[in-house]
């Protein structure tokens, strides 16, 4: 699954997607 680049929109994934690992939204 691809993330978005915009911080929000990848802020707002995590709430609903709770099954996504951390290390992926800490990718920088």
């Amino acid at each position: 699954m691809e993330l978005p680049r915009d911080d929000k929109t990848r802020l707002t994934l995590v709430g609903k997607i709770p099954f996504l690992p951390t290390a992926t939204v800490a990718d920088e």
